[in-house]
């Protein structure tokens, strides 16, 4: 029956006959008829139900494996009837939304573990023809479903999940252990499904506009094959720390180049990810669009001419090669943060109690930071989206659990619907502290004291403070007397500059 259930097609990729005699003709077809006619959320409950059954039915491996195919194509086609007709933000996902794409999720990972295990149970007696079949579209069709699930994430912004990457590099490393006929055609394809997730990845789709998340999936349907998944012991040690050549850790994700002097050590078994020939096309694509070559020729799309695509392709190059964009590292990731704006909002935040100042905090001013370096911040909005607020406006960070204020400018702001807003911050300083400036000459007069910010860690000086004060407040050249925590401090005002809307920053030495 085996014979009849299975086989390899002719260009290489693996598929499932179909046989009306295991039971999966006429009821199938109504099955799936059925869900053609149903809501996105009530197919999926109904392929929750499918999976379910043939959980309790116990078949035989082939009629487990031909049943799973059938509710793995019914799911992704719900999924793509699902696509074609939503209305895609950047950021912001309804609950109602989260909820159908959580349960798309958990179907995928059902249907890789399943195909995982059924492989795994007949390695010991692969190299019988039938169970060549079984061991070949179980690893075929897992891969696919992990694929499908990390391409999923990314198409909400979600982070892809350690358990799907694991199911990945077991399922290549099964099939690089494979032996007889069809070996390099099955380790092909598992190489390319692994590959392609991964380089997905690596393009970190989460800061890529949806339109371009397209690009990408397109872009790597077409030219992905490029890469490959070799075993490291297969590339000389010279080829190893080549930039394109990505050792993966134990969850078959990539691991980031090591600093200089440092040699990581790799486990016998692991894995690599070689992109070298693809970086070489991506090279020759790019040159060939600076040359007006057609696009066309080059394996692309007419848009390529554009700019914006051309950037694109830029920084797919520098990612996979390991040239990372960033001009310094990310050093933490902390995800909750409180903002405020302004002058005022920050001294009135400065005189809360720090430990009280998120509780306090209302909604508009509740943030995820999505990226963190020792420049800055990137924060995303996580409710109503905020008002009020322009390019080079003050502001402060604290991240929840942290006493420290972070003090900075606003330097980048996208409002890209009514619940998803991006803010790049730009530091100038932290350890902000509430103080009042007060005129030496008029020391004892009322209403003589003047709000301002004492700021530490300046960026650029080595000793000397600094304050942050309304515009006009204070000017260059003066002595003033500054009432701090430290008390009364006489100092100098040796320099006055602009560096926010109404803001100046003044710089401060001791009177010698």
């Amino acid at each position: 029956m085996l014979a009849t259930l299975y086989k390899l097609r002719p260009s290489g990729a693996i598929a499932l006959i179909e046989d009306d005699s295991a039971g999966l003709g006429p009821e199938r077809d109504a099955w799936l008829g059925s869900l053609k006619s149903r809501r996105p959320e009530e197919a999926v409950r109904l392929i929750d139900e499918r999976m379910n059954m043939l959980q309790a039915a116990r078949l035989s491996a082939p009629e487990t494996i031909a049943a799973l195919t059938t509710i793995q194509d019914a799911l992704t086609d719900v999924l793509a009837r699902h696509d074609a007709t939503r209305m895609r933000d950047e950021i912001a996902v309804a609950p109602a939304e989260a909820d159908l794409i959580g349960a798309f999720l958990v179907q995928f990972k059902r249907i890789a573990a399943w195909y995982l295990a059924a492989a795994q149970a007949v390695v010991p007696r692969w190299y019988r023809k039938s169970q060549e079949a079984v061991f070949d579209i179980a690893l075929t069709q897992g891969a696919t479903a992990v694929l499908q699930r990390v391409e999923l994430a990314h198409r909400v912004y979600a982070r892809s999940s350690p358990s799907g990457w694991r199911q990945l590099c077991r399922i290549t490393q099964l099939a690089l252990s494979r032996t007889g006929r069809h070996r390099e055609r099955l380790q092909s394809e598992i190489e390319r499904l692994h590959a392609r997730a991964l380089l997905f990845e690596m393009a970190d789709p989460n800061r890529l506009h949806p339109a371009a998340t397209e690009q990408l999936r397109a872009y790597l349907k077409r030219h992905g094959a490029l890469a490959r998944i070799v075993a490291i012991g297969a590339l000389p040690e010279a080829d190893r720390r080549k930039p394109g050549v990505h050792a993966l850790d134990c969850d078959g994700r990539h691991i980031p180049p090591s600093p200089p002097g440092e040699r990581r050590q790799q486990a016998v078994g692991s894995l690599m990810l070689d992109t070298r020939q693809l970086l070489a096309r991506l090279e020759r694509q790019l040159t060939g669009l600076s040359a007006g070559v057609d696009p066309a020729r080059l394996g692309l799309p007419r848009d390529a001419r554009q700019p914006l695509f051309q950037d694109f392709l830029s920084g797919l190059a520098s990612r996979w090669s390991g040239r990372g964009p960033r001009k310094y590292s990310r050093n933490r990731f902390l995800p909750r943060a409180t903002l405020a704006i302004g002058l005022d909002d920050i001294l009135a935040r400065l005189g809360t109690s720090r430990s009280e100042a998120p509780a306090a905090a209302g909604s508009n001013d509740r943030w995820m930071i999505i990226d963190e370096c020792a420049a800055g911040f990137g924060l995303s909005q996580l409710a109503s989206a905020p008002r009020g607020i322009q390019v080079c406006d003050l502001c402060c960070v604290q991240v929840d659990g942290r006493p420290e204020l972070h003090l900075g400018l606003i330097r980048r702001a996208e409002f890209r619907g009514p619940r998803s807003s991006v803010l790049g911050i730009e530091l100038i300083g932290s350890r902000g502290e509430a103080c009042q400036i007060i005129d030496p000459a008029r020391p004892d007069s009322l209403g003589n004291a003047t709000p301002v910010i004492r700021v530490g860690r300046l960026p650029g000086r080595a000793a000397g403070s600094g304050l942050l004060c309304h515009a006009g407040a204070i000017r260059e050249g003066e002595p003033i007397l500054l009432e701090s925590g430290d008390g009364l401090q006489l100092r100098h005002v040796v320099g006055v500059a602009q560096v926010a809307n109404g803001v100046d920053l003044v710089l401060l030495e001791p009177l010698p």
